[in-house]
């Protein structure tokens, strides 16, 4: 008889697995850019809220249009390669947002009042600020994520109004103003690279962080390694914040149209590779390597190229460089004695966007450990025996004409059925 508790708790999973089901909503996921797999990529996933059924072409148009200013903008253009784009086609029961007008500075959109169901309940005048563009169901929001595109790195949510607004929080929020593109990038550098305004937004968004600090000191201020270059300096906020400074007068973190500063850009880079690793595929996939004394391996990494490419190859063996900067190189094991060895393959990227990388996060590598071992001529497949198997494997050798040392039996440089009897031989009067 089945515990009673077991019972109960069987049905419970069972329960919540089907109410789940039930609950999930799946939406047309469309592909705007595809570089390669999600879990190789910074994962970019736009919403709309706001764009009814009839209104998905013009949503799809819209994320195609922002998808291209982002990466016109640097430095996302130099990394173009690192990211995928997803759009999720999410539709809303009515076009638009709200404005509820209650914000303090509504100015001449004080009478300006409308509502709107839509899917995610975004509105204007969050935090009694009226371009503050927020959306209330942020519930709604991870659902469709965890649902639809469960590997997302980045969320923006575009609502389709005109009217100018945004915010940066969990999600890049940004509406469809003749700014919007420039919004959703500003906006990003709140919600992926976690940067501050460099305009004076209030007390409550102060803090000490890559771009905004109270300390003027030349020596020890975070972005010293820029001082001076590209219009870098320390500048203090507008009153009544002039205790607090920013690195530039005309950063996208202070103004629409402007490029990221220096100090912006090097902070974007550094997150983008805080997640993602440069090297795409490397070969072989074991990191453990087992090569007879006579033997040859190719070694090989492909790494995520930049635009321009500033990524550079190194290799070391037993740590020591060899002058090569290709993405293979064949190691000849008769070269070095039996015994243990290591391969080590360091990419970096020495783009001149970033000076400040004391965490070496611009630099990924992959080791192999190598093991050498006597070559025994006939173990075609290293397992200590010379056996039928390793005819097999000749005979295969033979007929798709290629070429291994411990096959080659007579030494002549060829592999034919000479080697093959005297495998057999070995195999018999051994």
């Amino acid at each position: 008889m089945l515990n009673k508790n077991f019972t109960v708790r069987f049905y419970s999973i069972i329960y919540i697995f089907l109410f789940s089901i039930i609950l999930s909503e799946n939406f047309p996921v469309i592909n705007i850019m595809v570089n390669g797999n999600q879990d190789s990529r910074i994962n970019i996933i736009f919403l709309g809220d706001g764009y009814t059924e009839d209104q998905m072409d013009d949503f799809i148009l819209d994320v195609e249009d922002v998808t291209a200013g982002i990466f016109n903008s640097s430095p996302y253009s130099n990394y173009l390669n690192y990211f995928n784009v997803y759009a999720v086609k999410v539709p809303s029961n009515e076009t638009g947002t709200d404005h509820p007008g209650t914000a303090s500075d509504c100015g001449v959109h004080s009478n300006n009042v409308f509502y709107a169901d839509t899917y995610f309940d975004s509105t204007f005048d969050n935090g009694n600020i009226h371009r503050a563009l927020v959306v209330n169901n942020s519930s709604a929001v991870y659902n469709v994520l965890m649902d639809n595109t469960p590997y997302w790195d980045i969320v923006f949510m575009m609502v389709n109004t005109t009217m100018y607004g945004g915010t940066g929080g969990a999600f890049a929020t940004f509406s469809r103003h003749s700014d919007s593109i420039e919004i959703a990038i500003h906006e990003a550098g709140h919600s992926f690279a976690g940067l501050s305004d460099e305009y004076w937004a209030g007390f409550q968004f102060a803090n000490e962080n890559v771009n905004m600090t109270q300390n003027s000191n030349e020596s020890s201020i975070i972005w010293n390694q820029w001082l001076y270059d590209y219009g870098i300096g320390i500048y203090p906020y507008e009153n009544p914040g002039n205790s607090w400074h920013r690195p530039h007068q005309s950063c996208k973190m202070r103004y629409l149209g402007s490029p990221f500063c220096s100090v912006c850009s090097e902070h974007t880079i550094k997150t983008i590779y805080s997640i993602l690793d440069p090297i795409n595929i490397y070969f072989p996939e074991s990191l453990h390597v087992v090569l007879p004394s006579n033997g040859t391996a190719y070694f090989i990494v492909e790494p995520i190229y930049t635009f321009p490419n500033t990524l550079y190859i190194n290799w070391f063996i037993d740590n020591q460089p060899i002058q090569v900067e290709t993405p293979s190189i064949v190691f000849d094991a008769s070269l070095y004695s039996q015994g243990p060895h290591q391969i080590k393959a360091v990419v970096s990227d020495l783009t001149e966007l970033v000076r400040n990388d004391i965490l070496n996060l611009l630099q990924s590598e992959v080791t192999w450990n190598i093991t050498i071992e006597p070559s025994y001529l006939g173990d075609l497949n290293l397992d200590g025996n010379i056996d039928i198997s390793d005819i097999v494997i000749a005979i295969n050798l033979i007929l798709n004409n290629q070429f291994n040392n411990l096959a080659d039996m007579n030494e002549d440089g060829l592999i034919n059925v000479q080697d093959i009897i005297l495998l057999i031989n070995i195999i018999l009067y051994r």
